[in-house]
């Protein structure tokens, strides 16, 4: 684990023995303009999706209309075009000029090693650092709850992006890949429903279990993760890469989700359902040998050695994803989860920035930020049920790099 700088730099080998080399300016790439842009794409996409959460009161066919009218749906398509080329340009501009070329049975070979490395890690893997970190601070459960504040942006929400290729008519595979979807959904039995279970640690969490309850708290690589599996599910001229993404997905986080699961027991005394993490870490090895042995083999033996290097390029793609991720993640946990006070100096000081009352903002900096609430506002770095204060005499410190949401009282706030 370590801090953030100015430069995230990333390697990979292929199965062609070439190299993936990735050095990103983390403002560019995590700053406030990727934030409210990201966030604005997947307002888009989730035109394509139903959403009716459970607080849904009055009229639902009002609800309906606000939400998914043909005015709401015509905006997100003039806009969807325009913001996946700006939120997805930094990463794509460098993986355009990758050689992905692979053969159909060089990829299959990769693939097994990815998940026979992967079951052997179930007897003998190393523990994360990140869980580990959170287990040892005298703040962990604080931290722990930041952790699984994150992932709801995709566990409250499980499968649903994989259900846009439910439609159409594309043979065995379109059943193989719903054979995996159905046990998402609970095989029609809503108990057994992954987000339903997921649902129910939130709530032993004491956090909301409304899929966008915690949208300003995400962290802007958390949101570029889940942009990423939108498009490659909304962009059918994408669904070869969506089949390594699948693959990376089923195949390469289960003895992370074993980990997790312990470690939520442990941090929380068994006083938080970790029933989600138990049936993935069950589920996944069967769904990970089902997605290579009947949707990426068949697709090689259909398609041949021309779909291997589209599918190699989207595992890849959502791999560097995540792992932009996890660099953000260990940042913010390593900050914790309530930002440092200073006094605020006696001469005064000039704000270049200001918030409305009553308004909330996003921080990112390559700089330092001086920040001042004016005694009524809050700021929160990760944990949602943890805001950091101050008094009318305090600026708050807030470190080059580290993500930060704002809610501005009655006073408004400022900072530079």
């Amino acid at each position: 684990m370590k801090l953030l700088d100015n430069a995230i730099r990333l390697s990979y080998t292929l199965p062609n023995g070439k190299a993936v080399e990735l050095n990103l300016a983390t403002e560019e790439l995590l700053g406030v303009r990727m934030n409210k842009n990201v966030k604005r794409l997947i307002g888009c996409y989730e035109q394509d999706m139903l959403f009716l959460n459970k607080e849904i009161e009055g009229n639902i066919q009002k609800h309906l209309d606000e939400r998914y009218g043909r005015d709401k749906s015509k905006k997100a398509l003039d806009e969807l075009r325009t913001l996946e080329a700006v939120v997805f340009a930094p990463v794509s501009a460098q993986l355009d000029k990758v050689d992905f070329s692979v053969s159909a049975d060089q990829l299959k070979a990769f693939f097994g090693i990815q998940l026979d490395e992967e079951f052997g890690r179930l007897k003998n893997g190393e523990f994360d650092p990140a869980l580990s970190y959170i287990l040892n601070d005298p703040n962990g459960q604080a931290l722990m709850r930041s952790l699984l504040t994150q992932f709801s942006i995709e566990f409250l929400i499980e499968g649903a992006p994989m259900g846009l290729y439910a439609t159409g008519a594309f043979g065995t595979l379109q059943s193989h890949l719903l054979r995996v979807y159905q046990d998402e959904m609970g095989n029609g039995v809503p108990e057994d429903k992954h987000s339903h279970l997921y649902e129910k640690t939130m709530v032993d969490l004491g956090l909301s279990d409304t899929p966008d309850a915690y949208q300003d708290h995400f962290l802007t690589s958390n949101m570029l993760v889940s942009a990423y599996t939108y498009q490659i599910c909304h962009d059918k001229s994408k669904f070869l890469r969506y089949l390594g993404a699948f693959f990376r997905n089923e195949a390469c986080f289960i003895v992370w989700q074993k980990q997790l699961g312990e470690s939520v027991r442990e941090i929380y005394s068994g006083k938080v359902d970790c029933h989600y993490f138990d049936v993935h870490t069950s589920v996944d090895q069967a769904h990970g040998r089902w997605v290579l042995d009947n949707l990426v083999s068949h697709a090689l033996e259909r398609f041949g050695d021309d779909a291997a290097p589209h599918i190699l390029r989207g595992f890849v793609e959502l791999m560097i994803y995540q792992d932009i991720f996890g660099l953000e993640l260990d940042h913010q946990i390593l900050m914790g989860t309530t930002a440092k006070l200073a006094e605020l100096p006696s001469s005064g000081l000039a704000f270049s920035n200001n918030i409305s009352p009553g308004q909330t903002e996003h921080l990112f900096s390559d700089q330092e930020l001086l920040i001042n609430l004016q005694e009524d506002g809050e700021l929160f770095l990760t944990d949602p049920l943890t805001a950091t204060t101050s008094s009318g005499r305090e600026l708050i410190r807030l470190p080059p790099f580290t993500a930060a949401f704002v809610k501005a009282g009655k006073n408004g706030a400022q900072y530079s």
